[in-house]
């Protein structure tokens, strides 16, 4: 009871004092209160005034008063108040203080002067460049409230065992966080966990591990510099999801968004889809384009797929990835048999050129409309070729070889020592002969062209080289010549518009695509563009009376052959569900849909839906039907159990309460070719 008596007590004399205080400032312009908000974390305050005069300095709150060097320091020159314990959350601070109306300025300033230029009868006078001459000594101050954090840790394990070898896994963490000025926040990450160490015994290369990445974020956008995970959703034909390095910047204001990022791609994209093997949980290879291997997978790029389900990384975890080898092991929480349906998203090592990518999104929402737009791009830098030295004479045969791989042979023959010599075939031509490991005069490359279509085989492996053998023209494999890489570019543009009224909502979307296999070519430029659109109308809940509410939806799309989007358009393995032919492109094709779906007002729904795909290949064409009727009782708690027949027992009401529901379902597939 004394303590709550002196306590009032106190508060009543500073209220008493600041009253006082008040009176004897009263009419002074130097003097008032400065009334501030501290925000969450922040220990140090910027007042609006600076030059603060000694002992005129007071503090409080609505819950008393602060006592100076106890609860508060203040920086009279700079006018900043350093808080020594936190304050309540949304306190208000009222500081009392007399100041400098014009206080000199804290930061350093320099003028500049010249001497009086002379008279006109005056002998001239030597000139001196300008000196800067300091007005003060004081350095600038940091913002006010910055304050940055860094912490990691690094840890090693030798895991081992009776029958295992002993295998060595790091993992390294390293986070900076903390605010740089006013509503920016800086975050800073370098991760590498579950990323094997090489054969090397290294991963020193930042490339090489799971993250390095520094974000700024402000209440009304951003940006990203380095390691980003770009992922852009809206629409169908322009989705994306790519591991890049680089910077983005973001943007948003009220119903407004956008979003433009410029970076160098780590490696080309490929999906590919497999068939499990039962009971091998790996490895699986990962192949190239071309199905090539000898690849490496860039580090956290891939997107595993198991049965409809998105997996995670990991040894203890759900699947584990060697990148340098691009392989991928399942582990035993998951058993893999020959039903098992894996498609793999990942991006591979350039091995061509460096590439380039860059996008631009925007989307907006106002009242009932919607709409957003995009552009991709996405480009070989052919000048920058990754392992070969395209010489004058190679970009001419790439200018002349269009958009055919197969006519990208570069000249292969070096005089000199080798393991070939020139042998007569005819009066009119010669060819090369295997002469033996540096035997020769001559050193050639050979590349492969396709069964048929080359002249030379291979036939032998000779102290580890294989040795090429000249079988006639049009009767081999091989050619004389150096494969040289054709740079590509790729691009994509999307449009995207809805409308909403009532139970009425319409979607329309198109988009372009331009694939340039040889963009050091103009050749073959006829067959580079590609269009894909769809729409969809949908009518919700119409009648909604005792009788319950229906719900339509008509949706069509149609997409050609030639448009190349930048992720898949399908789910894996739809086409299986289609009964389409095995190999079948299922994402470019036309395709329309209807689906009628009745609510009743005791519970439950009734859905009916009927779909028809049409694939045109080369002037064949392939239709494929589907009709799916899938009648479903659903109770209260949404419990259901699938049934043929009607309720076997209980009651109406019992299946209210989710302890029984009944449902039917029945799908029928034709296909016509």
């Amino acid at each position: 009871m004394k303590r709550q008596i002196l306590d009032r007590a106190a508060i009543a004399c500073g209220l008493m004092l600041t009253a006082a205080a008040t009176r004897a400032h009263a009419g002074d312009p130097a003097c008032g209160v400065m009334m501030v908000v501290p925000r969450a974390g922040a220990l140090v305050i910027s007042l609006p005034h600076t030059f603060i005069r000694a002992h005129s300095d007071s503090v409080w709150s609505s819950r008393g008063a602060w006592r100076s060097g106890a609860d508060y320091s203040l920086d009279r020159l700079r006018g900043e108040l350093r808080l020594l314990r936190e304050a309540a959350p949304g306190e208000t601070l009222r500081v009392r203080g007399c100041w400098l109306i014009d206080p000199p300025p804290l930061e350093v300033q320099h003028d500049r002067y010249r001497p009086a230029a002379a008279g006109r009868d005056s002998a001239p006078a030597a000139w001196a460049p300008p000196e800067p001459r300091p007005v003060t000594a004081h350095a600038a101050a940091p913002p006010s409230g910055a304050s940055l954090a860094l912490t990691g840790n690094k840890t090693l394990a030798v895991e081992f065992g009776s029958s295992q070898d002993a295998v060595l896994r790091q993992s390294l963490d390293l986070a900076l966080s903390g605010s740089v000025a006013p509503g920016v926040q800086l975050t800073g990450v370098l991760s590498d966990r579950n990323t094997p160490i090489t054969a090397a015994g290294t991963t020193l290369d930042l490339q090489s591990v799971d993250q390095v990445r520094i974000e700024l974020a402000a209440p009304q956008g951003g940006a990203t510099l380095g390691d980003l995970s770009l992922r852009l959703e809206e629409g169908e034909f322009a989705r994306l999801e790519r591991r890049l390095q680089g910077v983005r910047a973001e943007w948003g204001a009220g119903g407004a968004h956008a979003l433009a990022s410029a970076a160098s791609a780590s490696g080309e994209y490929r999906r590919i889809e497999l068939y499990g093997t039962d009971g091998l949980q790996g490895p699986y290879l990962l192949t190239d384009r071309d199905g090539g291997t000898g690849i490496s997978v860039v580090a956290g790029s891939e997107i595993v797929v198991l049965d409809g389900a998105r997996l995670s990384r990991g040894e203890t975890a759900d699947y584990s990835m060697d990148y340098e080898r691009a392989r991928l092991t399942f582990s035993n929480r998951h058993l893999i048999t020959a039903g098992s349906r894996i498609t793999v998203d990942y991006q591979f090592t350039l091995r061509r050129y460096r590439r380039n990518f860059s996008a631009a999104s925007a989307r907006w929402e106002h009242g009932a409309f919607s709409g957003f737009a995009r552009l991709l791009n996405e480009a070989d830098d052919r000048g920058r070729p990754i392992g070969v030295t395209l010489s004058a004479e190679d970009r001419l045969v790439l200018a002349a070889a269009g958009d055919s791989a197969m006519r990208a042979i570069g000249p292969g023959v070096t005089a000199g020592a080798g393991d070939y010599d020139t042998v007569r075939v005819s009066p009119q031509s010669l060819a090369f002969a295997f002469a033996g490991p540096d035997s020769g005069h001559y050193s050639v490359q050979f590349a492969p062209v396709g069964a048929g279509r080359g002249d030379y085989v291979d036939s032998a492996v000779v102290a580890g080289r294989t040795a090429y053998r000249y079988v006639g023209s049009g009767l081999g494999a091989f050619v004389v010549g150096r494969r040289l890489p054709l740079p590509e570019s790729h691009g994509l543009w999307a449009l995207g518009a809805g409308v909403r009224s009532g139970a009425a909502s319409i979607e329309v979307e198109g988009a372009g695509s331009r694939l340039d296999p040889n963009t050091f070519s103009g050749l073959d430029a006829g067959g580079h563009d590609g269009f894909a659109g769809r729409a969809r109308v949908r009518l919700e809940r119409l009648g909604d009376g005792a009788l319950g509410g229906v719900s339509l939806e008509l949706e069509g799309r149609a997409v050609d052959e030639r448009f190349a989007p930048f992720t898949r358009l399908e789910h894996p393995f739809e086409a299986e569900r289609w009964a389409l032919p095995a190999g079948a492109d299922f994402a470019h094709a036309r395709r329309a849909s209807t689906a009628a779906e009745w609510r009743p007002s005791v519970g439950g729904q009734l859905r009916a839906d009927a779909r028809r795909v049409r694939l045109e290949t080369r002037g064949r064409g392939v239709e494929s039907y589907r009709r799916v009727r899938d009648p479903r009782a659903v109770g209260a708690r949404g419990r259901r159990a699938r049934f043929i027949a009607p309720f076997g027992w209980g009651s109406r009401s019992r299946a209210r309460r989710g302890t029984l529901a009944p449902a039917m379902a029945g799908a029928d597939d034709a296909r016509r070719v």
